[in-house]
């Protein structure tokens, strides 16, 4: 009875680590932050439901991306940290999935933002489309589908849902 408990234990500790290595696999690791970043802010308005939240985007001293999100009151949404060996969060949030999918696709556009080739970000990103309006594959996968609308304004889209980011002043 005992080893039956410890095998359905191990068993369940083995289910979790398999989705948690799968899910996380489907985002690129950044390879580098640029280093002309050193503050982005943008608004972002998800189009389903017209909520808006702020995202603060800044290099730290450890060469990692700092991503922060809040809600209106400042309260934080998602705060997570990327670098060349992956995704984490940042403080005591709950991990939130579309966040670090959204944040990932940002990294597109400081990338743009910076003048850094987004080859030098995302090695192993394919892009279909030009700079307007293009599609991102991660080993024939689409990740995010992402439109210039205008010289602060882009489009970003990814499992069937889409926000609206736009670049604030400085």
């Amino acid at each position: 009875m005992k080893r039956l408990r410890y095998v359905r234990r191990l068993l369940f500790v083995c289910l979790l680590s398999a989705c948690t290595f799968f899910s996380d696999s489907l985002l690129p690791n950044p390879q580098t932050v640029p280093t002309q970043l050193t503050v982005m802010w943008f608004r972002l308005t998800h189009e389903t439901d017209g909520q808006q939240s702020l995202l603060a985007v800044q290099r730290t001293e450890q060469q990692q991306w700092r991503w922060v999100q809040t809600d209106a009151f400042g309260a934080p949404l998602a705060r997570q940290l990327s670098d060349q060996y992956g995704w984490k969060n940042d403080g005591f949030l709950p991990p939130n999935r579309t966040a670090g999918r959204l944040f990932a696709a940002v990294a597109l556009i400081a990338a743009a933002q910076t003048n850094t080739e987004i080859s030098a970000i995302y090695p192993s990103l394919e892009v279909v489309g030009d700079a307007q309006s293009a599609r991102y594959l991660l080993k024939g996968k689409l990740l995010w589908s992402v439109w210039h609308l205008n010289s602060d304004q882009w489009r970003i889209g990814f499992d069937n849902d889409s926000w609206l980011v736009q670049r604030l002043p400085e």
